[in-house]
């Protein structure tokens, strides 16, 4: 398979990309078509529930979605459960919980959160009296000290 590319020169270039090559690019774009079309439905359907579990879009896709899931005030159920997401994302996520009133359920089960990343979580609820549910079960939380997350959670109510 041959792809004939135009450059700004205006001069034709082959390329001979091997079947791999161009399955890569085919996901890239993919990829890239399927997030700019979840950012359009997040920002302008009235979307109640966003369930992302089991979709692996780890932090960089979660960086995508920030914006859009923080300024969805239609948003009561976001599932990002079994993302691979990380303390890079709990800070938004952290940032999503102070901003987004109106949202009362969070589930972030079975990620790559630690102990500073549940504690960002955490620390959100102190200002967020909308938030009923916040799931950081089957993560990399550990006793850091006097308080476990569940405890500060429980103590927080």
């Amino acid at each position: 398979m041959r792809l004939i590319i135009q450059s700004e020169e205006n001069s034709w270039v082959r390329l001979n990309p091997s079947l791999q090559e161009l399955r890569k690019i085919i996901i890239v774009f993919f990829i890239n078509i399927f997030t700019l079309l979840l950012l359009t439905l997040i920002l302008f359907l009235r979307l109640a529930v966003l369930n992302l579990s089991d979709c692996r879009i780890g932090d960089p896709g979660f960086s995508e979605l920030f914006s859009s899931v923080k300024e969805n005030k239609h948003l009561r159920v976001l599932n990002l459960s079994s993302n691979n997401l990380t303390d890079l994302s709990a800070a938004k996520i952290k940032r999503v919980i102070l901003y987004n009133s109106s949202l009362f359920e969070i589930y972030l089960h079975w990620n790559n959160i630690k102990s500073e990343g549940g504690a960002e979580v955490l620390s959100a609820l102190i200002e967020n009296s909308y938030l009923k549910v916040v799931d950081l079960s089957y993560n990399s939380l550990k006793h850091s000290g006097e308080l476990t997350p569940k405890a500060a959670a429980y103590q927080l109510k």
